[in-house]
């Protein structure tokens, strides 16, 4: 079934265009839970908007700080690499016996970063192949811009029960290397 939402006349924000937070919500409603809602073009006013939901998407905020900064004044690129890492990973389920590990990191930076900059970091999985997950992220920078996009391959690694340090060994392991 197709699912849709028109933003009536009366709902107008800037010329043309729906109010902001009421185009957001409309939106909302369609997802469980706490929701974000980014609007990427003006959302039109008095035409049928199909609703297309995919499950696999996460969105998390990003304040990098002042430590984070090269000579040129703005986010070291390894940095913004590092903030595309993750969010690619929580687009699916971990696995229930094993950990996600990161195999390959492709990334493209579009834009400069600032310290203090409110940003906001995406996830979404494009793919799987049995124990293999392809996924996407980008960085929007306090715009609404896209800094950097990112495309990953992760690889499930399982492990057997026997293989897991209980917590005594670890402490008993802490131990001695605390002692050294």
């Amino acid at each position: 079934m197709t699912q849709s939402i028109t933003i009536h006349r009366r709902f107008r924000g800037p010329p043309d265009s729906g109010n902001g937070g009421y185009s957001c919500a409309l939106l909302g409603r369609f997802i469980d839970g706490p929701a974000a809602v980014r609007l990427s073009v003006p959302p039109p006013l008095g035409v049928p908007l199909e609703v297309r939901k995919k499950d696999g998407l996460v969105a998390a905020a990003w304040i990098p700080d002042a430590t984070l900064v090269d000579a040129s004044g703005f986010v070291a690129p390894e940095f913004i690499w590092a903030a595309l890492d993750c969010p690619g990973a929580y687009a699916f389920p971990e696995p229930p016996n094993g950990a996600l590990l990161l195999g390959e990191l492709a990334v493209a930076i579009k834009g400069s970063v600032t310290a203090g900059e409110k940003c906001v970091l995406t996830g979404w999985e494009i793919s799987r192949q049995g124990r293999k997950h392809y996924t996407g992220t980008a960085l929007f920078g306090e715009s609404g811009s896209c800094r950097a996009v990112g495309y990953a391959t992760w690889f499930e690694v399982y492990y057997k029960r026997s293989e897991q340090l209980s917590e005594a060994s670890l402490e008993r392991l802490s131990r001695l290397t605390n002692a050294r």
